[in-house]
């Protein structure tokens, strides 16, 4: 009797590392030609752009994602009726949605344990730094619209008032990019909290 415990054990394990096999192989195709989690979507239209645009944009793209899947999908998962949508199996990979990801992190702030403090200071810099990104950033009037459109025929040297408006934009400018550095060293120090 105590042989075929045995064996029984046997064939169970010899099956359980089959299919986790059989699982590895399936993730391994699926992430390198579906998921393809290594590969980072800037969100940029097509076209050229420098490595600090492209950096920045893609750090928001990720914090984006965070937020509206990996966040909104915690909320959906953790609290019932939340959605008159079935749950069902592969909804992760289509799911997004900014209020259930926005309700999430509003419950982490909440949190006023010792143990979890760092959790909700960090839950309110990612809720800031992705309103900032979504709604406050975009807001930011394009300081090229202070100028008027050049004449077809430019007449040189520019008049002072060109000079003092381009001047004017190159501060705007200037301030633009400072705070784009500013958030994407705050964005930088909670990433280790972005995880689910």
């Amino acid at each position: 009797m105590e042989e075929w415990i045995v064996f029984k054990e046997w064939v169970q394990d010899y099956y359980d590392d089959f299919m986790r096999r059989c699982r590895d192989i399936k993730y391994w195709i699926r992430h390198r030609n579906i998921d393809k989690y290594h590969v980072v979507n800037t969100g940029l239209k097509p076209g050229y752009y420098d490595t600090d645009t492209r950096m920045l944009h893609a750090n928001f793209t990720l914090l984006v994602d965070f937020v509206e899947v990996e966040c909104a999908w915690m909320y959906y998962i953790c609290c019932d009726n939340i959605m008159n949508e079935p749950r069902r199996k592969g909804l992760f990979e289509t799911f997004r949605n900014r209020e259930l990801g926005l309700k999430h992190l509003d419950w982490e702030i909440t949190l006023d344990d010792p143990y979890t403090k760092r959790q909700a200071e960090s839950a309110k810099e990612i809720r800031d730094l992705y309103l900032w990104w979504t709604e406050g950033r975009p807001a930011r009037p394009d300081p090229w619209n202070l100028i008027p459109d050049p004449p077809d025929d430019i007449t040189l040297p520019v008049s002072k008032d060109t000079m003092k408006l381009y001047k004017k934009v190159t501060k705007i400018e200037d301030a633009y990019e400072k705070e784009d550095t500013q958030m994407l060293c705050r964005l930088m120090k909670v990433r280790k909290f972005m995880w689910t």
